[in-house]
């Protein structure tokens, strides 16, 4: 599961690289949802990787995440 982590983190870089500033706004929700989901590979990977039962960020990190995410835009 780390080497898809890992490939999946890649897949999120190189999407937030390839969007041009112009488009930034209009992909807003994209982008925090793309920054909610490394922030729960972080989640997965911090618990190694155990997935038997359901895992989340603390609701007000995942705020924080969100907010940070939509400001970059």
């Amino acid at each position: 599961l780390a080497a898809l982590a890992d490939r999946a983190r890649a897949a999120l870089a190189d999407a937030n690289a390839a969007l041009a500033a112009a488009e930034r706004p209009a992909q807003s929700h994209g982008l925090v949802l793309a920054a909610l989901h490394a922030q729960l590979l972080d989640v997965l990977a911090a618990a190694r990787w155990d997935v038997s039962e359901p895992r989340a960020a603390h609701p007000l990190r995942q705020l924080w995440t969100a907010w940070r995410a939509a400001r970059r835009t």
